[in-house]
């Protein structure tokens, strides 16, 4: 799979939103970006040839905020479930020897596998 097609994935999730902004958005984004630099260099860097770093972040955010939610109601304390959901969503573990391309798209099937998930409990954050 080439970054080009890549991208277009993460476009196409990101039409299925409620047609937030592509712009760093909320704290979290910018946590993200920022430990993207240095734990995940070659990713952020393929990412931003295709500028679509700003917009993966927010689709984690989003996914993350939907599986917090989920776990609070079920049996997990809000810290808890933070914790999970953002070591799940937000990417903030090292690169491993995989691509730029083998690492996003299995981000992006777990992305797309969550997509049955209902949207729009959290309204996005612009800039």
């Amino acid at each position: 799979m080439t970054m080009q097609e890549i991208a277009r994935r993460i476009r196409a999730e990101a039409r299925k939103e409620h047609k937030w902004e592509l712009g760093i958005g909320g704290r979290d984004q910018e946590r993200m970006l920022e430990a993207w630099k240095t734990m995940r260099p070659r990713m952020l860097t393929a990412l931003r040839k295709q500028g679509v770093d700003k917009l993966l972040a927010r689709l984690l955010e989003e996914r993350a905020l939907e599986e917090m939610a989920s776990q609070m109601g079920v049996y997990l304390p809000p810290t808890d479930a933070q914790e999970q959901a953002e070591q799940k969503w937000y990417l903030i573990e090292p690169e491993e020897d995989e691509s730029p391309e083998e690492q996003l798209d299995a981000v992006l099937r777990m992305i797309e596998a969550g997509g049955n998930q209902q949207r729009g409990r959290f309204s996005p954050t612009t800039e």
